[in-house]
Protein backbone atom coordinates (compact mmCIF):
# COMPACT_ATOMS: atom_id res chain seq x y z
CA UNK A 1 0.00 0.00 0.00
CA UNK A 2 2.93 2.42 0.93
CA UNK A 3 4.31 2.66 -3.06
CA UNK A 4 0.39 3.53 -4.14
CA UNK A 5 -0.19 5.96 -1.69
CA UNK A 6 3.22 7.65 -2.61
CA UNK A 7 2.57 7.72 -5.85
CA UNK A 8 -0.87 9.07 -5.22
CA UNK A 9 0.46 11.79 -2.89
CA UNK A 10 2.62 12.97 -5.53
CA UNK A 11 0.31 13.27 -8.29
CA UNK A 12 -2.48 15.36 -6.01
CA UNK A 13 -0.79 18.81 -6.34
CA UNK A 14 -3.03 20.62 -3.64
CA UNK A 15 -1.16 24.34 -2.94
CA UNK A 16 -3.01 25.01 0.32
CA UNK A 17 -1.56 23.84 3.35
CA UNK A 18 -5.09 22.69 4.62
CA UNK A 19 -5.86 21.12 1.56
CA UNK A 20 -2.27 19.29 1.59
CA UNK A 21 -3.03 18.12 5.23
CA UNK A 22 -6.46 16.85 4.68
CA UNK A 23 -5.35 15.04 1.79
CA UNK A 24 -2.22 13.44 3.31
CA UNK A 25 -4.25 12.77 6.46
CA UNK A 26 -7.00 11.08 4.81
CA UNK A 27 -4.42 8.74 2.75
CA UNK A 28 -2.75 8.21 6.70
CA UNK A 29 -6.13 6.75 8.03
CA UNK A 30 -6.48 9.77 10.02
CA UNK A 31 -9.71 10.83 9.23
CA UNK A 32 -11.03 13.13 12.23
CA UNK A 33 -8.05 15.13 10.92
CA UNK A 34 -8.67 15.23 7.42
CA UNK A 35 -11.83 16.85 8.52
CA UNK A 36 -10.41 19.36 10.72
CA UNK A 37 -8.03 20.16 7.96
CA UNK A 38 -10.91 20.46 5.67
CA UNK A 39 -12.43 22.60 7.75
CA UNK A 40 -10.01 24.99 7.99
CA UNK A 41 -9.83 25.46 4.75
CA UNK A 42 -13.34 26.32 4.57
CA UNK A 43 -13.47 28.71 7.29
CA UNK A 44 -12.87 32.22 6.36
CA UNK A 45 -10.22 34.33 7.21
CA UNK A 46 -10.32 37.88 9.01
CA UNK A 47 -11.44 40.12 6.19
CA UNK A 48 -14.55 38.03 5.90
CA UNK A 49 -18.06 39.10 6.52
CA UNK A 50 -18.23 37.06 9.72
CA UNK A 51 -22.15 37.10 10.63
CA UNK A 52 -22.64 35.77 6.84
CA UNK A 53 -21.68 34.02 3.74
CA UNK A 54 -21.78 35.26 0.62
CA UNK A 55 -21.17 32.46 -2.30
CA UNK A 56 -17.91 33.32 -4.39
CA UNK A 57 -19.73 33.26 -7.61
CA UNK A 58 -20.66 36.70 -8.90
CA UNK A 59 -24.18 34.88 -10.62
CA UNK A 60 -24.86 31.25 -11.28
CA UNK A 61 -22.78 30.75 -14.24
CA UNK A 62 -20.58 34.03 -13.83
CA UNK A 63 -16.65 32.60 -12.95
CA UNK A 64 -15.17 32.27 -9.62
CA UNK A 65 -14.21 35.37 -7.28
CA UNK A 66 -10.55 35.25 -6.31
CA UNK A 67 -11.15 34.17 -2.94
CA UNK A 68 -8.46 31.93 -1.05
CA UNK A 69 -11.02 29.85 0.13
CA UNK A 70 -13.50 29.24 -2.62
CA UNK A 71 -10.76 28.80 -5.06
CA UNK A 72 -8.76 26.09 -2.58
CA UNK A 73 -12.09 24.28 -1.73
CA UNK A 74 -12.38 23.90 -5.96
CA UNK A 75 -9.07 22.43 -5.81
CA UNK A 76 -9.69 20.10 -3.52
CA UNK A 77 -12.64 18.75 -4.61
CA UNK A 78 -10.73 17.72 -7.87
CA UNK A 79 -7.95 16.30 -5.85
CA UNK A 80 -11.07 14.20 -3.93
CA UNK A 81 -11.66 12.86 -7.44
CA UNK A 82 -8.66 11.32 -8.09
CA UNK A 83 -8.79 9.72 -5.03
CA UNK A 84 -12.19 8.63 -5.76
CA UNK A 85 -10.94 4.82 -7.04
CA UNK A 86 -9.76 3.94 -3.73
CA UNK A 87 -12.50 5.44 -1.72
CA UNK A 88 -13.15 1.72 -0.32
CA UNK A 89 -9.76 1.41 1.59
CA UNK A 90 -9.66 5.15 2.46
CA UNK A 91 -11.60 5.42 6.22
CA UNK A 92 -13.90 8.32 6.72
CA UNK A 93 -13.37 9.02 2.81
CA UNK A 94 -17.37 9.39 3.08
CA UNK A 95 -17.30 11.93 6.21
CA UNK A 96 -14.50 14.03 3.71
CA UNK A 97 -16.72 14.02 0.46
CA UNK A 98 -19.87 15.42 2.51
CA UNK A 99 -18.66 18.03 4.36
CA UNK A 100 -17.15 19.03 1.23
CA UNK A 101 -20.44 19.04 -0.64
CA UNK A 102 -21.28 21.12 2.45
CA UNK A 103 -18.65 23.66 2.07
CA UNK A 104 -19.07 23.77 -1.61
CA UNK A 105 -22.41 25.04 -1.34
CA UNK A 106 -22.08 27.39 1.32
CA UNK A 107 -18.84 29.07 0.22
CA UNK A 108 -18.53 28.50 -3.31
CA UNK A 109 -22.54 28.27 -4.31
CA UNK A 110 -22.05 24.86 -5.94
CA UNK A 111 -25.35 24.40 -7.48
CA UNK A 112 -24.10 20.50 -7.83
CA UNK A 113 -23.16 20.49 -4.48
CA UNK A 114 -26.15 21.78 -3.14
CA UNK A 115 -28.33 18.83 -5.45
CA UNK A 116 -26.85 16.30 -4.17
CA UNK A 117 -27.37 17.61 -0.82
CA UNK A 118 -31.29 17.58 -1.65
CA UNK A 119 -31.06 13.90 -2.45
CA UNK A 120 -29.53 13.12 0.78
CA UNK A 121 -32.12 15.18 3.01
CA UNK A 122 -33.38 12.68 5.68
CA UNK A 123 -36.79 13.35 5.01
CA UNK A 124 -37.18 11.85 1.65
CA UNK A 125 -40.84 12.27 0.58
CA UNK A 126 -42.23 13.31 4.51
CA UNK A 127 -42.29 17.13 5.05
CA UNK A 128 -39.10 18.51 6.27
CA UNK A 129 -38.58 18.99 10.35
CA UNK A 130 -36.64 22.48 9.08
CA UNK A 131 -38.24 25.84 7.95
CA UNK A 132 -35.76 28.32 6.47
CA UNK A 133 -36.65 30.48 8.92
CA UNK A 134 -36.26 28.33 11.99
CA UNK A 135 -33.75 29.16 14.65
CA UNK A 136 -31.34 26.26 15.39
CA UNK A 137 -29.62 25.32 18.81
CA UNK A 138 -27.20 22.22 18.23
CA UNK A 139 -26.19 20.29 21.56
CA UNK A 140 -23.10 18.70 21.62
CA UNK A 141 -20.69 16.69 24.09
CA UNK A 142 -20.21 13.71 25.80
CA UNK A 143 -22.28 10.62 26.42
CA UNK A 144 -19.72 8.58 28.48
CA UNK A 145 -21.15 7.11 31.49
CA UNK A 146 -18.13 9.16 33.94
CA UNK A 147 -19.88 12.51 32.52
CA UNK A 148 -23.51 11.42 34.17
CA UNK A 149 -22.02 13.64 37.18
CA UNK A 150 -21.39 16.50 35.19
CA UNK A 151 -23.95 16.37 33.19
CA UNK A 152 -26.22 16.99 36.39
CA UNK A 153 -24.32 20.16 37.30
CA UNK A 154 -24.98 21.41 34.00
CA UNK A 155 -28.83 20.65 33.92
CA UNK A 156 -30.71 22.97 36.06
CA UNK A 157 -28.76 25.59 34.27
CA UNK A 158 -29.86 24.44 30.66
CA UNK A 159 -33.21 24.26 31.87
CA UNK A 160 -33.17 27.88 33.20
CA UNK A 161 -31.58 29.31 30.46
CA UNK A 162 -33.81 27.46 27.55
CA UNK A 163 -36.83 28.61 29.28
CA UNK A 164 -39.34 30.17 27.39
CA UNK A 165 -38.03 29.93 24.00
CA UNK A 166 -39.13 28.34 20.53
CA UNK A 167 -36.71 26.61 18.59
CA UNK A 168 -35.53 23.23 16.59
CA UNK A 169 -32.98 21.60 19.54
CA UNK A 170 -31.03 19.35 17.32
CA UNK A 171 -28.69 16.51 19.47
CA UNK A 172 -27.01 12.72 19.41
CA UNK A 173 -31.61 11.47 20.54
CA UNK A 174 -30.07 9.02 23.67
CA UNK A 175 -30.71 8.63 27.00
CA UNK A 176 -27.28 9.25 28.41
CA UNK A 177 -24.65 12.59 28.36
CA UNK A 178 -25.68 15.67 27.08
CA UNK A 179 -28.99 14.12 24.58
CA UNK A 180 -30.24 13.39 28.06
CA UNK A 181 -30.19 17.12 28.80
CA UNK A 182 -31.88 17.56 25.12
CA UNK A 183 -34.45 15.47 26.20
CA UNK A 184 -35.40 17.13 29.42
CA UNK A 185 -35.24 20.64 27.64
CA UNK A 186 -37.65 19.63 25.09
CA UNK A 187 -39.87 17.75 27.69
CA UNK A 188 -39.70 20.99 30.44
CA UNK A 189 -40.87 23.38 27.44
CA UNK A 190 -44.22 21.90 27.43
CA UNK A 191 -43.72 21.29 22.99
CA UNK A 192 -42.30 25.06 22.71
CA UNK A 193 -39.01 23.40 21.82
CA UNK A 194 -38.67 20.39 19.25
CA UNK A 195 -36.17 17.98 20.20
CA UNK A 196 -34.68 16.26 16.70
CA UNK A 197 -32.24 13.41 17.63
CA UNK A 198 -29.50 12.43 15.00
CA UNK A 199 -28.18 8.55 15.90
CA UNK A 200 -26.88 5.58 14.12
CA UNK A 201 -29.16 3.02 12.48
CA UNK A 202 -27.96 0.43 15.33
CA UNK A 203 -26.66 1.38 18.69
CA UNK A 204 -23.90 0.39 19.95
CA UNK A 205 -23.42 -1.17 23.00
CA UNK A 206 -24.37 0.22 26.42
CA UNK A 207 -25.96 3.18 24.32
CA UNK A 208 -29.89 3.02 24.40
CA UNK A 209 -32.01 5.38 21.98
CA UNK A 210 -34.61 7.62 23.65
CA UNK A 211 -38.29 6.62 21.95
CA UNK A 212 -39.80 9.10 24.29
CA UNK A 213 -42.07 11.71 21.94
CA UNK A 214 -41.66 14.42 24.36
CA UNK A 215 -37.83 14.49 24.52
CA UNK A 216 -37.24 13.65 20.86
CA UNK A 217 -40.49 14.09 18.74
CA UNK A 218 -38.11 13.19 15.23
CA UNK A 219 -35.47 11.01 15.30
CA UNK A 220 -32.82 10.79 12.48
CA UNK A 221 -31.38 7.23 11.64
CA UNK A 222 -27.88 7.15 9.88
CA UNK A 223 -26.54 3.58 8.28
CA UNK A 224 -23.51 3.64 10.42
CA UNK A 225 -23.46 1.42 13.51
CA UNK A 226 -21.90 3.58 16.30
CA UNK A 227 -22.02 7.57 16.50
CA UNK A 228 -19.31 9.04 13.90
CA UNK A 229 -19.23 12.75 12.25
CA UNK A 230 -21.68 11.40 9.51
CA UNK A 231 -24.77 12.35 12.35
CA UNK A 232 -23.53 16.06 12.55
CA UNK A 233 -22.64 16.11 8.78
CA UNK A 234 -26.11 14.58 8.33
CA UNK A 235 -28.09 17.68 10.38
CA UNK A 236 -26.02 20.15 8.33
CA UNK A 237 -26.82 18.22 5.07
CA UNK A 238 -30.64 18.75 6.40
CA UNK A 239 -30.33 22.29 7.53
CA UNK A 240 -29.01 23.21 4.15
CA UNK A 241 -31.26 21.05 1.86
CA UNK A 242 -34.18 22.94 3.64
CA UNK A 243 -32.89 26.12 3.37
CA UNK A 244 -31.07 27.14 6.45
CA UNK A 245 -28.58 29.93 6.62
CA UNK A 246 -25.77 29.10 8.78
CA UNK A 247 -25.36 31.98 10.79
CA UNK A 248 -29.36 31.47 12.42
CA UNK A 249 -27.64 28.25 14.14
CA UNK A 250 -26.11 28.38 17.09
CA UNK A 251 -23.91 24.90 18.58
CA UNK A 252 -23.56 25.18 22.66
CA UNK A 253 -20.54 22.29 23.23
CA UNK A 254 -20.01 20.17 26.29
CA UNK A 255 -17.47 17.94 27.72
CA UNK A 256 -17.08 17.21 24.16
CA UNK A 257 -15.00 14.05 23.07
CA UNK A 258 -12.98 13.28 19.35
CA UNK A 259 -16.58 13.51 17.69
CA UNK A 260 -18.15 16.95 19.20
CA UNK A 261 -14.76 18.21 18.89
CA UNK A 262 -15.79 17.64 14.88
CA UNK A 263 -18.89 19.27 14.91
CA UNK A 264 -17.35 22.46 16.58
CA UNK A 265 -15.27 22.82 13.61
CA UNK A 266 -17.80 21.78 10.97
CA UNK A 267 -20.21 24.35 12.50
CA UNK A 268 -17.51 27.01 12.35
CA UNK A 269 -16.78 26.55 9.06
CA UNK A 270 -20.46 26.51 7.98
CA UNK A 271 -20.11 29.67 9.63
CA UNK A 272 -22.27 28.83 12.42
CA UNK A 273 -21.24 30.66 15.98
CA UNK A 274 -20.26 27.90 18.68
CA UNK A 275 -19.89 29.28 22.65
CA UNK A 276 -18.19 25.83 24.74
CA UNK A 277 -18.88 25.92 28.22
CA UNK A 278 -16.16 24.94 30.55
CA UNK A 279 -16.24 23.01 33.56
CA UNK A 280 -12.81 23.39 35.69
CA UNK A 281 -13.97 19.83 37.37
CA UNK A 282 -13.80 18.12 34.01
CA UNK A 283 -10.51 16.72 32.94
CA UNK A 284 -8.12 18.51 30.44
CA UNK A 285 -9.65 16.50 27.20
CA UNK A 286 -12.96 17.50 28.04
CA UNK A 287 -12.91 20.87 29.16
CA UNK A 288 -10.06 22.74 26.71
CA UNK A 289 -11.27 24.61 23.57
CA UNK A 290 -9.39 22.64 20.29
CA UNK A 291 -6.04 25.11 20.29
CA UNK A 292 -6.79 24.85 16.38
CA UNK A 293 -9.86 26.43 16.86
CA UNK A 294 -10.07 29.11 19.50
CA UNK A 295 -8.94 32.29 18.80
CA UNK A 296 -12.01 32.06 15.59
CA UNK A 297 -14.20 34.89 15.72
CA UNK A 298 -17.09 33.00 16.41
CA UNK A 299 -16.33 30.82 19.20
CA UNK A 300 -16.48 32.27 22.79
CA UNK A 301 -16.27 30.23 26.05
CA UNK A 302 -19.06 30.19 28.68
CA UNK A 303 -19.02 29.35 32.30
CA UNK A 304 -21.70 27.07 33.88
CA UNK A 305 -24.46 29.54 34.20
CA UNK A 306 -27.73 30.28 33.64
CA UNK A 307 -27.15 34.01 32.49
CA UNK A 308 -24.16 33.45 29.99
CA UNK A 309 -26.00 30.91 28.51
CA UNK A 310 -29.30 32.08 27.79
CA UNK A 311 -27.48 35.52 26.46
CA UNK A 312 -25.85 33.35 23.73
CA UNK A 313 -28.94 31.89 22.91
CA UNK A 314 -30.90 34.74 22.69
CA UNK A 315 -28.61 37.15 21.03
CA UNK A 316 -29.03 37.94 17.48
CA UNK A 317 -25.50 36.89 16.74
CA UNK A 318 -26.54 37.29 12.51
CA UNK A 319 -26.61 41.21 13.35
CA UNK A 320 -24.01 41.78 15.70
CA UNK A 321 -21.52 39.14 14.24
CA UNK A 322 -20.87 37.65 17.80
CA UNK A 323 -20.11 38.58 21.13
CA UNK A 324 -17.34 39.50 23.29
CA UNK A 325 -15.78 36.85 25.49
Amino acid sequence: MEPVQRQIESSVAVPADSAGRAVLHLLSDEPFEALNALAHLASPGPDHDKTRFVPCRASDDGPLKHDPCCSALVRFAEALRRLESIRETLTGFGWVERALQLFLTVHVGDPDSLQALQGMASWKQERPPFGPSDDIVILAGGSAPELEDAMDQLRPHLLKAFAGLSIKLVSGGTQSGISRLAGDIAQDSHRAITGIGYLPGSMPPGAKEEVDGRRFSIRVKSTETEFTPMDPLQFWTDFMAAGLVPARVKLLCYAGGRISRTEVAIALAMGAHVAVILNPELSEDRRSVDPDWQHHPRLITLPIEASAIRTFLRADLRQSGGINR
